[in-house]
């Protein structure tokens, strides 16, 4: 039975690792950057969450993070789950801070699907950023369960300012 209620767009808070999102809306964090972005969908119950991890201190309250997740959607086999992120997209990160982070995050990235495939989740899905300078931003539509990451490459979208500025 279709939701009558009107979809919604929101955008995650600022400083929250994980969210919660119902159906029909949808929830959007526009900026993972080099963390790394967890979309957690139940197919049944059509609601998830979103968690971003921040990366380059091995934070122990990540497993927390992901369990709250885990245990209020209940059943893992009805789970879908995509990764994403290892974008550039923070200000004032210099190549190396990004890099040091980068590694830290793919590190922890296996960790993680090992800890959901015994927490019983199979049905996950990986979606990384391939441009070093780009902003990721990470969409769930909790009425569909469509998971989009889009990769905006930052040379290509602010190009023209310094076309103007510099007269190339």
């Amino acid at each position: 039975m279709r939701n009558n209620k009107e979809k919604n767009e929101y955008e995650m808070e600022p400083h929250v690792d994980l969210q919660k999102i119902c159906s029909p809306d949808i929830l959007i964090v526009p900026e993972i950057g080099p963390c790394l972005g967890v979309a957690f969908y139940h197919t049944k119950k059509r609601e998830g969450y979103i968690a971003h991890i921040a990366g380059a201190e091995d934070r122990e309250d990540t497993y927390e993070i992901i369990t709250k997740a885990l245990t209020d959607l209940n059943d893992a086999s009805q789970l879908e789950i995509t990764l994403c992120g290892l974008s550039s997209s923070c200000n004032n990160q210099t190549k190396e801070e990004y890099q040091k982070e980068k590694k830290f995050i793919e590190k922890f990235k296996f960790k993680l699907m090992e800890y959901l495939t015994e927490k019983g989740c199979t049905k996950i899905t990986e979606k990384y950023a391939k441009i070093y300078d780009s902003i990721t931003e990470l969409r769930l539509d909790a009425e569909t369960g469509e998971v989009t990451v889009e990769e905006t490459d930052l040379l290509d979208e602010f190009s023209h300012y310094y076309d103007d500025e510099f007269n190339f």
